[in-house]
């Protein structure tokens, strides 16, 4: 209660501070949000200069091997025996984890159609969150987990090598295509690794052939194991630093979009408590005697 009778606790006032209550708690849910999306940037970061050195690395063994083979290709070319491919794989490297805008979508967008002359036998799929987009794919998919950090990427290597040794034992020689995002700009690339070596530059045949202490197929044939082994590597690699570069953006649009309505929150907060000021000022200003009121009368 206030002289004069009159009260502080006014409809106006519950409904006031209520709002600028509610808005508050928005604020505040808004900036955990914010921390935790920050955190996830900083992480994403901090994977993409951890991935630079071990795709340096895997690079240029991918180099070192296609240059020995164009060598041993080049001397002897029988080294590789030529077989029939009866069935069209497909790998696509997706990601484990999402925040990473349309990743997934542009690869299974990038399928050829069902129809066509490269359509798919068979799918090898990497990554859950690409998994879930391709559920309703009528054509035979081989889901497999993918790598959510770059310590995870041997273990994904080995059982994306092993399932592919399952499909080529199942269906023959493969064509096998593998498509995947590349670390400079996004773009989707499509490399074939079966049949091996389709793309290298014929080198001349100059000097005498190398000493080999194999036979030329018996070691085409180990240097094609290393190969597959290499370029998946480098290809889970390169896929990964991608997807960390798609967060990074990803999330930094999110964090400028949540602070223009956090900022937006507070101006809406500070006008609401501007409202109450102004309003508890006029309560006060209502309930104080004055002179010439009844009261002041009396007392005179």
């Amino acid at each position: 209660m206030v002289a004069g009778g009159g009260t502080l606790d006014e409809p106006w006032e519950v409904t006031d501070m209520s709002a600028r209550r509610e808005v508050e708690q928005h604020l505040h849910s808004l900036d955990e949000i914010h921390e935790v999306m920050h955190s996830m940037k900083t992480l994403a970061t901090m994977e993409t200069h951890k991935l630079a050195r071990f795709l340096a690395i895997q690079q240029r063994q991918v180099t070192d091997i296609e240059a020995m083979a164009a060598d041993l290709l080049g001397h002897f070319p029988k080294a590789r025996s030529a077989a029939a491919l009866s069935t069209q794989a497909y790998v696509l490297i997706g990601s484990e984890r999402g925040f990473c805008g349309d990743f997934n979508d542009r690869l299974v967008q990038a399928l050829p159609p069902s129809g066509g002359p490269k359509k798919a036998d068979a799918i090898l799929a990497v990554g859950h969150r690409l998994n879930t987009r391709l559920d309703k794919h009528v054509v035979p998919i081989t889901a497999l987990d993918g790598a959510g950090a770059t310590e995870q990427v041997a273990n994904v290597l080995d059982t994306l090598a092993q399932s592919i040794a399952s499909v080529q034992q199942a269906n023959g020689p493969l064509s096998l295509i593998v498509i995947y995002h590349g670390n400079e700009g996004g773009e989707l690339r499509e490399r074939t690794l079966f049949p091996p070596f389709e793309n290298l530059p014929a080198l001349p045949r100059t000097g005498l052939p190398p000493q080999l202490q194999l036979p030329p197929s018996v070691l085409y044939a180990k240097l094609l194991d290393q190969y597959l082994f290499a370029v998946l590597s480098e290809v889970l690699y390169t896929s990964l630093m991608a997807e960390n570069q798609k967060r990074v953006q990803h999330l930094e649009a999110a964090l400028r979009h949540l602070d223009e309505r956090r900022e937006e929150l507070a101006r809406r907060g500070r006008a609401l408590r501007q409202e109450e000021i102004t309003e508890e000022i006029e309560v006060i200003l209502l309930n104080v005697d004055t002179p010439g009121t009844a009261r002041h009368t009396r007392r005179l």
